[in-house]
């Protein structure tokens, strides 16, 4: 989060708070109008781009952030490999795959629900092309992710998103 969307949502938060803040003697402030279109509209603008859709409303963590919003549905099939990895029964490497990734694709051997597994191996690999994307753009450049092979369609996506 940048330091002005932090300061903008701080400015937003404190400008609700003075307008429902009581006096001294306990009583309300009388004559002070709250524009409630234009906090929530404050509040919405200071959402930068590289935040996920997300439902504010939302009572489970699968709803807060909605994934068929976050992974749309022509970028599944470039999301195969970790699937495919193992399903072979191979060892994610870690010259390949984050850490992260890494730890967790032996989990996919739990998951009998193949869309399920299908599903939780799309989101490592999501993951690992996140991450290869950030390597790639960071100062050093990470060797590894200038090997990387991000797809075209998830490369036009994160550098929309990013900025880069």
């Amino acid at each position: 989060m940048s330091t002005s969307h932090h300061r903008r949502e701080q400015d937003t938060h404190l400008l609700w708070h003075e307008a429902n803040m009581t006096s001294g003697s306990g009583q309300e402030l009388k004559g002070i109008e709250i524009n409630t279109e234009a906090l929530e509209a404050i509040t919405s603008t200071t959402n930068s781009r590289n935040v996920p859709p997300y439902d504010l409303d939302a009572t489970s963590p699968d709803k807060a952030y909605p994934l068929d919003k976050i992974i749309l549905k022509g970028e599944w099939d470039y999301l195969l490999d970790v699937f495919e990895l193992a399903e072979a029964g191979l060892v994610a490497s870690p010259d390949v795959y984050p850490s992260f990734v890494c730890n967790r694709v032996d989990k996919l051997e739990d998951v009998k629900d193949e869309s399920k597994k299908r599903r939780f191996a799309g989101i490592l690999s999501y993951i690992t092309h996140l991450i290869k994307f950030k390597d790639r753009h960071s100062m050093d450049g990470v060797t590894s992710a200038k090997r990387h092979k991000l797809p075209s369609i998830l490369s036009q996506k994160f550098s929309s998103l990013f900025g880069a």
